[in-house]
């Protein structure tokens, strides 16, 4: 079974009119890089999902990706969020 990494480096950022993960990580950077979230906000699935007009199973994989990354966090009850 591959990992979310290596599965989301294989794919290309749109799939047959459907957002993929790898396209949910580059529009959470791209409101990084122009400060619609910002260090220590929380990430809710629920306003991504609406937001990127995409499904939780693919923001859900999305979020678990970054979670990985040096600048993400997850918390047992806050849910993930920048690390500041």
């Amino acid at each position: 079974m591959a990992t979310v990494a290596a599965r989301m480096s294989e794919e290309a950022p749109i799939d047959n009119g459907k957002v993929s993960p790898r396209a949910v990580v580059e529009a959470i950077d791209t409101m990084l890089a122009s400060g619609q979230l910002v260090p220590g906000q929380r990430l809710v699935e629920s306003s991504l999902t609406e937001q990127l007009k995409t499904s939780r199973s693919v923001v859900r994989e999305a979020l678990r990706y970054l979670a990985g990354r040096v600048w993400s966090r997850s918390s047992r009850t806050g849910g993930p969020g920048y690390a500041r």
